[in-house]
Parts: C-alpha cells; sequence; structure tokens
C-alpha cells in the first residue's frame, strides 16, 4: 500500500512544472527545485520517477511516520497525511494530527509537528 500511495502522490502531482504564481518555484513530480537541489544536487526538472518517489518516501513518508499511520488507520488519512506533508511541510501535517487528537482524546499532546511515540499513541487510543 505505501508504494501505492507515493506513486498516486506524485501521479496527482504531475511532471514538470514552472509556473511563475507557485512559490515551490519550478517543480518536477511535486519536487520542488529547493528540495531537488538540497537532498538530490540537481535541478528540479532533472530528477527521475525513482528519484522522486525517493525523496518523497525519505523526505515526507519517514518523518511522518507514516507506516504506523497506515497500519492504525488505513490508506485515508494517511494519503492526507502525506499529501499535506508533501505540500505544506511535515511540521504542518505533524501540527495538524496533534490538534485532532488534542480535540478528539484527553491525551494532550505537545503541539511541535513532530510525530513521535505520544502522538503515534494516542492516535492508536482514539
Amino acid at each position: 500500500m505505501k508504494q501505492e500511495l507515493l506513486i498516486k502522490l506524485l501521479e496527482d502531482e504531475g511532471g514538470y512544472v514552472n509556473h511563475k504564481d507557485d512559490n515551490g518555484g519550478s517543480t518536477k513530480y511535486g519536487v520542488t527545485q529547493a528540495v531537488a537541489k538540497q537532498v538530490l544536487g540537481k535541478d528540479a526538472k532533472d530528477i527521475t520517477w525513482d528519484e522522486a518517489i525517493q525523496v518523497a518516501e525519505n523526505q515526507y513518508w519517514e518523518p511522518l511516520q507514516l507506516d504506523s499511520i497506515l497500519s492504525i488507520t488505513g490508506s485515508e488519512l494517511t494519503f492526507k497525511l502525506l499529501t499535506i506533508g508533501f505540500n505544506m511541510g511535515t511540521s504542518k501535517a505533524g501540527k495538524f494530527l496533534q490538534r485532532v487528537l488534542n480535540a478528539l482524546t484527553k491525551d494532550n499532546l505537545v503541539v511541535d509537528g513532530i510525530i513521535g511515540t505520544n502522538t503515534i499513541n494516542s492516535l492508536q487510543g482514539y
């Protein structure tokens, strides 16, 4: 399921785009120029599909602990968090989840955007 969600994310993002109104600048498969340079050392327009999958997995899936979230909740919430993380940053995605869990539980999570043991345990307990 993980690979299917990563593929869906990149397919939704599309190929190379350099739209003047996009704050991310040029992107390919949704990977911004800044991320392509920082992580892969190349321009976004030159990245391959496999490199984009690698970026999505290493920079977004793993920091968001999406393997754990997928096993607890299934694909719908997992994909929403992956999409938010990819487009707005993993910290925002983590904070969204923590705020929702605080509203739904009595766990009183620290809203720091880091999905760790406490966040996962709260989600599992919900």
